[in-house]
């Protein structure tokens, strides 16, 4: 089974690339609309280009740690990077430590996630929104694996086997 990440950060991707294409095709238009000479002409297109890539890429950049996924084989979890690196790798028959955490996106409900690993792992929850990133902000991606819980990731989790770290 895959568990992906990216469909909480998909709106908000492919309103950047929106607004990312909009800034190039807007700077090709102007440059035809006002009829500048070659070398200004390449520069404005260029320079429109260049910010509207750099729009287009803001989303990942700033979300890069958490658009991997998870895929569960044979009661083992490895988490994978954007990339298709392998980041971590959770054991289910060891001993597995927990934390369950509630995550807020910012136009979405408040949806429950889950840490996982084989090593203890120290678990703070978020006490002031606005002065604190949290443990989902946080966290070392190469030793605890992250997900979602829904009701098809519900059935991979056996907490009467594991110890709870919160």
């Amino acid at each position: 089974m895959r568990i992906s990440e990216f469909k909480f950060y998909k709106t908000s991707i492919m309103f950047f690339a929106f607004i990312g294409c909009f800034v190039a095709v807007g700077s090709f238009i102007f440059g035809i609309y006002y009829k500048l000479e070659n070398s200004e002409f390449f520069a404005v297109c260029l320079f429109g280009f260049i910010c509207g890539v750099l729009i287009c890429l803001f989303p990942i950049i700033l979300a890069y740690k958490h658009l991997g996924y998870v895929i569960e084989n044979d009661g083992v979890l490895k988490s994978y990077s954007l990339l298709n690196k392998e980041l971590c790798t959770v054991d289910l028959q060891r001993s597995v430590y927990y934390a369950l955490f509630p995550v807020k996106f910012m136009y979405s409900p408040t949806l429950k996630y889950i840490a996982l690993s084989n090593e203890f792992f120290e678990f703070r929850q978020k006490s002031n929104p606005s002065l604190d990133k949290g443990f989902y902000g946080s966290y070392n991606s190469k030793k605890i694996i992250v997900f979602s819980v829904s009701d098809q990731t519900e059935a991979l989790l056996e907490f009467a086997k594991w110890q709870s770290v919160n």
